[in-house]
């Protein structure tokens, strides 16, 4: 049996290279330096291991596969509903993307990124990924809290609040 590297194998291991030494020359600075680079670097090795286990073991990835647009997951069960309904193909995905963007900077820069996060949340997994109530509600709540404790408490990192809610004030 010959074994071939393929492409992605070489990436997630150059990922996972990159990672690790940054993660490792991150736990050598001081207390207070090294802890946002290890909150971003932790999630990132992770992903990266899971990446790399299912490269071996493609059943596994198949397990923990998670699609916003198919919930059941799976390349071809998305490939068929990108290509039926013609969402994210071409021209019209791009304005579609370029629309959901542009809406999110709008929103965040009129009431700042703790009330435009959740928004631009639920209206996605509302309108785009036709998720129910529940399932949109609570993957929104989770994400602001997430978001919400990381910056503002942890890193006592007052995030963005908008300019009508005084953030720029012209006069």
């Amino acid at each position: 049996m010959r074994f071939y590297l393929k492409g992605s194998l070489l990436f997630n291991l150059l990922l996972f290279a990159i990672i690790s030494l940054l993660f490792f020359t991150s736990l050598g600075y001081g207390q207070k330096d090294k802890f946002v680079p290890l909150v971003i670097l932790t999630p990132a090795m992770i992903m990266t291991l899971f990446c790399l286990l299912g490269e071996f073991f493609p059943k596994f990835l198949r397990r923990v596969n998670i699609n916003l647009v198919s919930p059941g997951g799976g390349d071809a069960e998305t490939e068929s509903l990108f290509s039926k309904t013609g969402r994210l193909v071409g021209r019209k995905g791009f304005l579609i993307v370029t629309g959901w963007l542009f809406g999110f900077y709008l929103l965040a820069f009129l009431v700042g990124f703790l009330i435009a996060i959740p928004v631009a949340i639920l209206l996605f997994l509302k309108v785009f990924a036709n998720y129910g109530w529940f399932k949109s509600l609570t993957m929104t709540a989770a994400t602001w809290a997430i978001i919400y404790v990381v910056f503002e408490l942890l890193l006592r990192f007052e995030l963005f609040r908008g300019i009508l809610f005084g953030e720029i004030v012209v006069f």
